[in-house]
C-alpha cells in the first residue's frame, strides 16, 4: 500500500501572508487560515486554525495577493516540524500548500481594515486563468 500525504483546505486568512528569504535565497510566503466545523450533537461550531507555507516564485508572486480575511482553498501537504525547546519535545503540523485556488470577487468587504493591495487594476478584477502561475 502506498502512502498518501494530501489535504484540500478552504478557509479565511487571520493575518496578511508575510514574505521571507531563506538563506539560499529562495522565497518563503508564510500565512495562517481559520478553517470552521460544526462538532457534537448541537452542532457547535469550532474553529481550525493551520500555519501554511508556499516556496518559491509563485510564493513570491502570491504575497501581496494575500490579505487578513481573504477567502482561499488550497492542496497541499501536511509537514510535522519538530524542534527543543526549555518545555521538551514540541511540534507543530504545516501546510507544505503546492496549489492555492483565490476566492471569486467577493460581495462584501474583508473583515480587516488593511487596504486592499493595488496591481494593475486590482486582484479582484483578474480572472484564475489571467494569473501568469
Amino acid at each position: 500500500m502506498s502512502n498518501i500525504n494530501r489535504a484540500i483546505v478552504a478557509g479565511r486568512l487571520t493575518r496578511d501572508s508575510e514574505l521571507s528569504y531563506l538563506g539560499t535565497g529562495s522565497a518563503v510566503l508564510k500565512f495562517s487560515i481559520a478553517v470552521g466545523e460544526y462538532m457534537g450533537k448541537d452542532r457547535e461550531e469550532y474553529t481550525n486554525f493551520f500555519d501554511c507555507e508556499m516556496f518559491g516564485k509563485r510564493g513570491e508572486a502570491l504575497a501581496q495577493y494575500l490579505p487578513k480575511g481573504k477567502q482561499v482553498t488550497i492542496d497541499a501537504t501536511l509537514h510535522q516540524s519538530r524542534w527543543d525547546s526549555d518545555a521538551g519535545k514540541r511540534s507543530k503540523i504545516i501546510l507544505k500548500v503546492s496549489a492555492i485556488e483565490l476566492s471569486p470577487r467577493e460581495s462584501s468587504q474583508s473583515s480587516s481594515s488593511a487596504p486592499r493591495p493595488t496591481a494593475p487594476g486590482n486582484i479582484e478584477e483578474f480572472e484564475d486563468e489571467e494569473i501568469p502561475f
